[in-house]
């Protein structure tokens, strides 16, 4: 993945991420309910695992958008020449 594409599209990425995360084990645990005749319980369960999963998903994507734009950041500010008024000279 470029560093482009992680600026140009941060939450389009986020969020088929956070859906997927929590929405297949949802899924999944619902069928399994079906197939079992477990009602609500194999539900719950997929959606904790979801949530736990969505949030680490949430997590890995922030760092990596952080690190990112830190770099990109850091390679502007190199570029630039950073004066000081006079305020800062004390």
């Amino acid at each position: 993945m470029s560093k482009a594409h992680v600026v140009e599209r941060p939450l389009l990425e986020l969020a088929v991420a956070v859906g997927i995360a929590l929405g297949a084990p949802l899924l999944l645990g619902l069928l399994l309910d079906a197939l079992f005749g477990r009602a609500p319980l194999l539900l719950f369960v997929g959606g904790s695992v979801g949530i736990v999963a969505g949030t680490i998903v949430v997590v890995r994507i922030s760092v990596r958008r952080m690190k990112a734009l830190s770099e990109l950041t850091a390679n502007a500010v190199s570029r630039e020449e950073v004066s000081f008024g006079e305020e800062d000279r004390a």
